[in-house]
């Protein structure tokens, strides 16, 4: 079963984890934050409580991926990732695409799968905390120009 989960940066700055809810108006997106076990909030109670509005260009979806040697660290789409197997040894940022997770590297020039039986995945940051990396790794990518 895929469970899927996302993540943003609320309006203050912090990573919430969580149900993304997105309104016809672009400009307003929300996690709801997961609790575990049955609520005893009504539903009027959830949303001063369970929601929070994020930036909506800062959504990501979690990839059903983690990182090689931490299996706690979940890999989200935006995350900056160094990939390394047989055939290829770069950093890139993650994105979806035409229905896979990709690790690009507009510095390469390059795409990869973000995921196979032999490669080794390390998280190295994402695009939106580390504009250093974000530039070097993510540069002229102009469908989330943006983002960054």
């Amino acid at each position: 079963m895929n469970n899927l989960e996302f993540r943003g940066l609320s309006r203050t700055g912090e990573w919430v984890f969580g149900d993304l809810i997105q309104f016809f108006n672009p400009a307003v997106s929300f996690i709801v934050k997961r609790k575990n076990g049955p609520s005893t909030l009504s539903y009027f109670q959830i949303v001063p409580v369970m929601m929070c509005e994020i930036d909506p260009k800062t959504a990501g979806r979690f990839t059903g991926v983690r990182e090689s040697h931490d299996s706690k660290k979940k890999i989200y789409e935006h995350d900056i990732v160094h990939v390394l197997n047989d055939e290829f040894d770069f950093t890139g940022v993650v994105i979806f695409s035409e229905g896979t997770w990709l690790v690009v590297n507009s510095e390469l020039e390059n795409a990869e799968q973000l995921w196979d039986e032999i490669s080794i995945i390390k998280h190295v940051g994402n695009i939106f905390d580390d504009k250093e990396l974000a530039d070097r790794y993510f540069k002229g990518w102009d469908y989330y120009a943006d983002e960054v």
